[in-house]
């Protein structure tokens, strides 16, 4: 179990490596097939790199550097600088009903590449001391810790505050009004779940908005990759026009809902005052988008996963939503899956995913991705 952090938009796991553990902070990456670690001279108590020298446990992998370059995402190192490498990862993890102690579980020669220059990419730019690759290759650090431990091939993520390993059937939640830990029980996996490019993706059939449906948004199933890295959802060209049409319609744009001047890259902005008059204060309620997906269910999206703010006192909001580039696959955005569980069972090939915030009966203090605590495992 990781706790994640935010720097920025990028999302970061709590990594600790090595004897005595450092505990590094990591970017989260669903596509990567492999972990990637800043290496350098630092001290025990950096979260940005790692060093080698000071942990008894440290050993060069037996994959080639070849293989082992291969499998780390070029974009974020500079390559020519990296070397195979193993090391003991630690995690926590909850085995039984609350409130048992957590168990410290060590999980010795996970593989990574260890790199003395981080090239200035995302991982470097966001503080943080390399890359976790959560991808369904054997050489993720996903696959190595279910080989290693036992843990089925599982994860489970929160965003913006954690993550987890393993089968979660439930997850202990704090219910800050009253002051008490509970449990939360997600709902059965039934998306189908495909692979691209090394990550993860879903088929998604049609969008609705405030109930009704739009015409021609979904001309056939749209394979969406889900990334941990694109902080927008886009949507191929035609399904996002008719998906715009229906978004402007439902809130009233030019009408009831005041045009304001776009604010690159969206094409939709409007000032919300009104709509907080109308009193769906303290959160906005509508518009409501729901999904279909392939393999059953769906969910649904409130004006917080929808709706991105000029600044953070600002009552200019734009549509959170950008066409897809050419010939490249829809992707659902991290500011889309903000505070909402998604679940990956690699091993049954199957997807859930489920907004715990509703703005109908949530109050500021309700549960959300910031009170999930820790999982409960079978």
């Amino acid at each position: 179990m990781f706790n994640g952090s935010l720097k920025s938009w990028l999302y970061l796991l709590n990594l600790n490596v090595g004897t005595p553990a450092q505990k590094l902070q990591v970017l989260l990456d669903a596509q990567s097939p492999f972990t990637t670690l800043h290496c350098s001279n630092a001290s025990l108590d950096s979260s940005d790199s790692f060093n080698a020298s000071i942990s008894s446990t440290f050993m060069s992998s037996s994959l080639s550097p070849g293989l082992c370059r291969a499998a780390s995402p070029p974009t974020v190192v500079d390559m020519s600088s990296c070397t195979c490498a193993e090391d003991r990862v630690s995690l926590y993890v909850q085995r039984t009903e609350f409130p048992d102690p957590l168990v410290y579980s060590n999980v010795s020669n996970v593989s990574f590449t260890c790199c003395a220059d981080t090239g200035g990419g995302s991982a470097s730019a966001s503080g943080a001391a390399g890359v976790a690759g959560l991808s369904r290759e054997d050489s993720s650090l996903l696959s190595q810790i279910s080989m290693s431990s036992g843990i089925t091939r599982q994860f489970s993520y929160c965003l913006p505050s954690i993550a987890f390993f393993g089968n979660v059937t439930k997850y202990a939640i704090l219910n800050a009004p009253v002051g008490r830990i509970e449990t939360f029980a997600p709902p059965t996996l039934q998306t189908r779940l495909y692979y691209a490019s090394g990550g993860y993706a879903f088929h998604l059939l049609n969008i609705s908005i405030d109930g009704g449906g739009i015409a021609g948004v979904m001309k056939r199933p749209t394979k969406m990759r889900v990334s941990t890295t694109q902080r927008f959802t886009t949507l191929p060209r035609s399904a996002y026009k008719a998906f715009r049409e229906s978004f402007r319609k439902a809130i009233g744009y030019g009408d009831a809902v005041k045009k304001v001047k776009s604010i690159p890259p969206f094409d939709t902005c409007f000032d919300t005052t009104l709509m907080y008059q109308e009193g769906q204060s303290p959160y906005l309620r509508k518009p409501v988008i729901s999904t279909v997906v392939q393999g059953g269910g769906g969910w649904q999206w409130y004006p917080r996963n929808t709706f991105v703010y000029n600044g953070t006192n600002s009552l200019v909001a734009c549509m959170a939503f950008l066409i897809a580039e050419p010939r490249q696959p829809s992707v659902l955005g991290t500011f889309q899956q903000l505070d909402c569980l998604a679940q990956f069972d690699v091993q049954r090939s199957r997807f859930g995913f489920q907004s715990i915030f509703n703005p109908n009966v949530d109050r500021p203090e309700s549960p959300r991705c910031d009170n999930l605590k820790y999982p409960l495992y079978p």
